[in-house]
């Protein structure tokens, strides 16, 4: 039996270990976010085309993205814009393929031990299960990994 291919920061989904779906909460944040800038705009006594100006835009959203590349090194830029997608959609993992994941993480445990599954263990990106299992394999006791996972 193979073991999945578990999720890495090279292919985040590993082999169908979850989909993504859109993040709704980042839609509703930004969706407040205009609605307070319209609002108060009109509570002024403003109107909204005031604020759909494209110079008004471009000043904005220009000068912070410059100050943005001013202020942040080039790995970290580099790094932000590659998690832009993470940001936008959250992965949507499946109860099912993760519980194939930890049948055949045990299944090669039993037949190879437990210390066999180290290397296995360093590519799972759900951190709780990797945490628990890299206890499990460094021979920690069972109350020890229990008391640590409920932290």
């Amino acid at each position: 039996m193979s073991v999945p291919t578990p999720p890495t920061k090279t292919n985040p989904q590993g082999a169908g270990l979850g989909k993504r779906r859109a993040d709704h909460m980042g839609l509703i944040g930004l969706l407040i976010a205009v609605g307070g800038i319209v609002l108060g705009q009109m509570l002024e006594g403003g109107h909204v085309r005031d604020v759909l100006q494209p110079t008004a835009a471009l000043i904005v959203f220009g000068g912070t993205f410059g100050a943005v590349i001013l202020t942040t090194p080039t790995s970290i830029l580099k790094s932000a814009l590659r998690r832009l997608k993470s940001m936008l959609f959250e992965e949507q993992s499946s109860a099912g393929n993760i519980i194939d994941l930890i049948v055949a993480l045990s299944t090669q445990a039993r037949k190879n031990g437990i210390v066999a599954l180290e290397q296995e263990v360093r590519q799972i990106e759900y951190g709780f299960l990797q945490r628990g299992l890299m206890l499990a394999v460094d021979g920690e006791t069972i109350d020890h990994i229990k008391s640590m996972l409920e932290l």
